[in-house]
């Protein structure tokens, strides 16, 4: 039926979406955006802790505050539909610049976000979040 199909490709287009702008939250510092990314009681685990969102965006707060800037390249995504509800992998790379004695590096992160999501009045929202760093490395910044 084309209506299942184009409601699935509508799904999936705002699953992406609310994913990327989870990433420019972070990456501009605006944790009112990346809060509206997640369902009120929604549940954290990985790097900050594992807890609810209320504790793990207050502990990511303090944490952007070791870097002078963050970067998040967002790759393979896959999506699992299931109708007001979904799971999605998505790999990302994540650059954090930390200021340092005698030159900036970069903490480069692999990572990926395992999400269970749901739609609540009409608009995606990550219930629960898994957030696994497969591999990271630092790189001393050269600048021209």
């Amino acid at each position: 039926m084309i209506d299942d199909t184009v409601r699935e490709l509508l799904d999936r287009a705002q699953i992406r979406d609310l994913l990327a702008r989870y990433a420019r939250g972070v990456d501009r510092r605006d944790l009112e955006l990346v809060r509206s990314c997640f369902t009120e009681d929604a549940a954290y685990e990985g790097a900050l802790s594992t807890t609810d969102i209320a504790h793990a965006l207050a502990t990511l707060r303090e944490s952007l505050e070791r870097y002078t800037t963050t970067m998040h390249f967002l790759g393979n995504q896959s999506i699992e539909l299931d109708g007001d509800a979904a799971h999605s992998e998505t790999y990302a790379i994540a650059y954090h610049r930390t200021p340092r004695e005698g030159g900036a590096q970069d903490l480069v992160l692999g990572v990926r976000y395992r999400d269970d999501l749901v739609r609540e009045r009409g608009r995606w929202r990550i219930c629960r979040r898994h957030a696994v760093c497969d591999w990271q490395r630092r790189d001393r910044v050269v600048l021209p």
